[in-house]
């Protein structure tokens, strides 16, 4: 899983993100055998703070992944920078 920290100076902590994969070109059976074993590996990996599913490489790009978690984080300071 990925590793992000967040927050500001004086209060930061590392987020791990949950990321699957299930490309377009997959079959509907093969997407159906990921939905079915997905929360099994959520509940192995239970120590983060974002699942985000791909299907296309934009879905999985680091500016998007980055304003999600800052918005499941609840409060953003103005201060809040996040760095890897």
């Amino acid at each position: 899983m990925p590793e992000i920290h967040q927050g500001v100076a004086e209060s930061k902590r590392a987020k791990f993100v949950f990321i699957s994969w299930v490309g377009e070109r997959v079959s509907a059976i093969k997407r159906a055998k990921v939905s079915v074993h997905k929360p099994s590996l959520q509940t192995v990996f239970a120590n983060f703070a974002l699942a985000v599913h791909g299907a296309v490489v934009d879905d999985l790009l680091e500016d998007k992944i980055r304003a999600a978690l800052i918005k499941a984080g609840g409060a953003n300071y103005s201060g809040n920078v996040m760095g890897h």
